[in-house]
């Protein structure tokens, strides 16, 4: 049976694992093994969110960089957080050159 090289997600504490598995080429299987993986990413991205939502709401607007460190984001994760509390109107975010800022709305 042909196999696919295709993408599984693992979360190791705070970070997050990309690594490869061996999949079998069914259609069902394979489309099982995609929604579950996108399940684990929204939450994850949910969890992260509510994480940076709770700190802004303690210090109020913060730097990206500033989010990273004390939340101990890989960047991939700060920025799809960030992403989805933009896109839900819970912050408001602004740009000055390189330096990006997130505010509670």
């Amino acid at each position: 049976m042909p196999i696919l090289l295709g993408p599984a997600m693992s979360w190791a504490g705070k970070q997050s694992v990309i690594y490869f598995q061996c999949v079998p080429m069914l259609g069902i299987g394979r489309q099982i093994i995609l929604m579950d993986m996108e399940e684990k990413m929204n939450s994850q991205i949910g969890v992260d969110a509510g994480r940076i939502w709770k700190e802004l709401e303690i210090n109020g607007e913060m730097t990206s960089g500033q989010l990273k460190k004390n939340l101990a984001l890989a960047p991939v994760d700060l920025n799809l957080a960030l992403g989805w509390l933009a896109r839900e109107d819970k912050i408001g975010l602004s740009r000055k050159g390189n330096l990006i800022k997130a505010g509670l709305k």
